[in-house]
């Protein structure tokens, strides 16, 4: 991973935060993260919503509540807006996430969801619009420092910002001014992007191998190339922006290195997705395309692999490869 990779995470967040709902960011406070926060925010309108959810913070003020205030002088409930509703269509900071405790890792699960937040107390139930991204700042020092899995899950990107090293510099006022056009563009292409047929194959054959087995990750990984396309200015889903969810989405997720070749192990092969894996993607756009060969969807998810399998964090490449030696440890004796 390298400070174009980084890049590249907040290019594609800021053009599409809603369909991957943020980032598991894991590097402690400095200046390189500092230096990434600077670029997500130069893709952003002037306007957008920017808060930080501080670890003190209590329900009335996460979700909303009654104003006290307003509702005696007034003589009805009225309510006040919590910190996710007045976050809607901007970015929510979360310092220190791996602290975030199960309940309201819950409640911002929720709102990643539905995109809104229920207010349902002192006598309110209303709901509240809440679409946001979440730049969940993960600042664990050991492996067992994390993301509540809840809430990692529905991120789509996930970052390893320290692997970057230091090479990771704030755009300057240029840069951020050009930075915020292209987003711009991106943006409004993004819809009209179409993903091959063989492009989701490949990306559900990556994912096998890798042992990544949720579908909501691999519709996230769909998203983030469709993204990938849009801030590339291609049409179509391409190989470069398969590869982009390969290491983005699809590497920082998996559980397994992929089997041994035949000529080194007895292992079988890695079984395919089952052929509902995609079902919550979106169809093809054009189905009358010629199904792709054998040989050539063999070669795409291939590189794919390649791609994650180089973009895998230290730390995640060092347990899977102590894994597998542990498995054909047993497997031999």
């Amino acid at each position: 991973m390298n400070a174009t990779a980084a890049r590249q995470a907040a290019a594609l967040l800021a053009l599409d935060p809603a369909g991957l709902g943020g980032i598991a960011l894991r590097d402690r406070h400095g200046p390189r993260r500092d230096a990434w926060l600077a670029w997500l925010a130069a893709g952003q309108p002037p306007d957008t919503p920017w808060r930080r959810l501080p670890a003190s913070i209590d329900t009335a003020r996460l979700l909303g509540g009654l104003d006290l205030t307003a509702s005696l002088r007034s003589g009805r409930p009225v309510a006040q807006r919590g910190l996710l509703a007045e976050c809607d269509g901007g970015v929510l900071l979360l310092p220190m996430a791996e602290r975030l405790d199960r309940g309201r890792a819950a409640l911002l699960g929720q709102a990643l969801d539905t995109h809104q937040v229920a207010v349902q107390r002192d006598g309110l139930d209303q709901c509240l619009p809440a679409c946001w991204a979440l730049v969940a700042m993960d600042e664990g020092a050991e492996p067992d420092e994390s993301l509540p899995p809840a809430l990692a899950e529905r991120l789509g990107l996930w970052l390893e910002l320290a692997a970057c090293g230091e090479s990771l510099e704030p755009p300057s006022a240029n840069d951020a001014a050009t930075w915020r056009q292209r987003v711009q563009a991106a943006r409004a292409a993004l819809p009209s992007i179409t993903v091959p047929d063989e492009a989701l194959q490949a990306l559900a054959e990556t994912a096998a191998a890798l042992g990544v087995g949720s579908d909501r990750a691999l519709l996230q990984a769909w998203r983030a190339a469709r993204a990938a396309a849009a801030w590339a200015g291609h049409a179509q889903v391409q190989d470069e922006d398969l590869a982009w969810a390969a290491r983005l989405v699809l590497a920082p997720r998996a559980t397994q290195l992929p089997p041994l070749p035949a000529d080194d192990t007895e292992e079988t092969p890695a079984e395919p997705p089952p052929q509902d894996a995609c079902a919550d993607t979106p169809p093809p756009a054009d189905p009358g395309d010629p199904p792709p060969s054998d040989q050539s969807l063999e070669q795409a998810a291939d590189v794919l692999l390649q791609a994650a399998l180089a973009a895998l964090p230290p730390g995640l490449l060092a347990r899977l490869a102590a894994g597998r030696a542990r498995s054909a440890s047993r497997s031999a004796g």
